[in-house]
């Protein structure tokens, strides 16, 4: 059986090494993540759909490889909104959600 920290060490190896090894981040799962920062500022939203994609994607394929990614870009996002100040998280983070700015 697999237990919650075997999961979280996955997904600190795809925050840490494989993104190292991708060139995404060179700093590992504690230090500034100049991509993220850089995607989430210029397409914010981006995590988000990451995280749609790889749920989508699971469901049709049943890999659990895509539930750790949706892990790891939860960690990311869940960081970063720490990270930023509460102005930018309204002007910044913000998805517009169409005409009436209500996702449903």
């Amino acid at each position: 059986m697999i237990t919650f920290d075997d999961y979280a060490a996955k997904v600190r190896d795809l925050v840490d090494g494989t993104a190292q090894k991708k060139g995404y981040n060179d700093t590992g799962a504690e230090g500034k993540n100049q991509l993220m920062d850089f995607v989430e500022t210029h397409c914010p939203g981006h995590g988000l759909g990451e995280i749609i994609y790889k749920a989508v994607r699971y469901g049709r394929k049943l890999n659990d490889e895509d539930l750790l990614k949706i892990g790891a870009w939860a960690f990311l996002l869940y960081r970063r909104h720490f990270d930023m100040s509460p102005v930018s998280r309204t002007e910044v983070g913000r998805i517009d959600h169409g005409p009436s700015g209500d996702a449903g």
